[in-house]
């Protein structure tokens, strides 16, 4: 499944999503078997606890690309150069299907669709 995990997963919608940092991919696996049911690669390790954002799951990667998938689909949704922080490790605030990120350069915002 993946070598190294350096974030809390998140349980959701009966669901375990866990964002790897080695190698760098968002896994799903059967909560009753362990056996993974999918998995999504990203451009680098993820940094981030995964989150909810009103119906899609996201976290973001090392480069600064903050990633969304329709659990549903199991499709990527967004794939957002936010330059997200890694030394500060926050979390987004998602308000109103509005998410608001700290960026390298300071505060920034994002619609979630």
């Amino acid at each position: 499944m993946s070598r190294r995990i350096s974030t809390t997963p998140l349980v959701a919608d009966d669901a375990v999503y866990i964002a790897a940092f080695d190698p760098g991919r968002l896994v799903v696996p059967d909560p009753l078997s362990g056996r993974e049911l999918w998995r999504k690669s990203a451009g680098g390790a993820f940094t981030t606890t995964p989150f909810m954002a009103g119906d899609r799951i996201g976290a973001s990667d090392r480069t600064g690309v903050l990633h969304a998938w329709d659990p549903r689909t199991r499709r990527s949704t967004a794939q957002l150069p936010a330059r997200w922080s890694e030394e500060g490790r926050g979390q987004p605030a998602v308000e109103s299907r509005m998410m608001f990120v700290g960026e390298r350069a300071g505060p920034g915002q994002g619609l979630v669709t």
